[in-house]
Parts: structure tokens; sequence; C-alpha cells
């Protein structure tokens, strides 16, 4: 039997139940109305969460790429990017410039092996690639990539995309 509205609400006690969704009497004579909720499923916060367990358990349910952050910022006559590439050998990755497009590819080994206990696991271990592609044409015989304190810098010299005005000298035969 259900509520009648027009009752006052001082024997009226609401208590969350996910299981009853009618009124019921307690045994003192109080009227109980139990309330549901309804929450929309999300499956992708839900395997979120799952994630942040097994990662906490120091066991990657999934296995996102490692890509490594990189600034590009332009100058006068140049571009350079920088990346944050710390923990990876100077031999551990490799530059590539081709078709108008700089490639960077490695990969970030774990430092040690062994069994471990993680608290927080942040550092993403695993290959990656990074590729650029320039709003402005470069030389590529001007690549130059230096390596210093787990940064990356690489440094492609523009080409001026207007014809430069060239005098020439006729000969006379």
């Amino acid at each position: 039997m259900y509520r009648d509205r027009t009752e006052s609400a001082a024997n009226i006690r609401v208590v969350p139940d996910a299981w009853c969704e009618r009124p019921r009497h307690d045994g003192g004579g109080e009227e109980v109305i139990l309330v549901t909720t309804m929450v929309r499923w999300d499956p992708f916060r839900e395997l979120g969460l799952m994630e942040r367990s097994m990662r906490s358990l120091g066991m990657p349910l999934l296995q996102v790429p490692a890509l490594p952050a990189a600034d590009i910022y332009e100058t006068e006559d140049l571009f350079v990017v920088a990346m944050d590439i710390a923990g990876v050998a100077p031999d551990g990755f490799t530059v590539t410039f081709d078709a108008g497009i700089l490639s960077v590819s490695g990969e970030r080994r774990e430092q040690a092996s062994g069994r471990r206990e993680y608290h927080a696991m942040e550092v993403k271990v695993g290959p990656f690639e990074r590729r650029f592609r320039f709003p402005k044409r470069v030389d590529p015989a001007s690549l130059k990539a230096t390596y210093e304190l787990g940064f990356l810098e690489i440094r492609l010299t523009k080409v001026s995309d207007r014809p430069q005005s060239v005098r020439v000298d006729v000969e006379a035969k």
C-alpha cells in the first residue's frame, strides 16, 4: 500500500535502498519510504577505476603509449624542437627527417629489474614515436640534434619561400 500524499511528514523516514521502491512500515508504526537512486552506467569510468586499481598493484591493465613531451618554437631563422626523454640512452632513439616530417622514435625502459612495490607509477615506459610537420620549408641538411640532461634538442634551419633576387653578369663573346 502506498502512502497517502496528504499525510504529515512527522512520522515518515526516508531511507536509501537499492532493492525496494515501495513504502514499507518498520515495526514501530513509522512509515519508511525507500528511495532508489538511478545512476547512468559509464563503462569508461569503470575501466578507468579498474586501470587505477591494477596500476596501484604494479600491473598496468592498459598499455598507454609513452609519448614524451615536446616543445616546438620558431625563431627568425630556425625551428627548435625540445623533447623530454629522460631515462633514454643517447643510442636508444633515432631522429629522421623524410618528406618534410621530423620523426623521433625510441624506447624508454624500466631502470632496474626485480620485485618492487609501487606507491605511484607515473613514468611511462615502452616504445614511443613522435612526428612533427613544420609550417614552412626547412633545410634537411642543416638538421642538428643535441642530447643533454635528458632533453633532446633538434634545430632545423628555415628555407626562404620567396625567390631571392640575384644579379647575373652577362658575358660577351
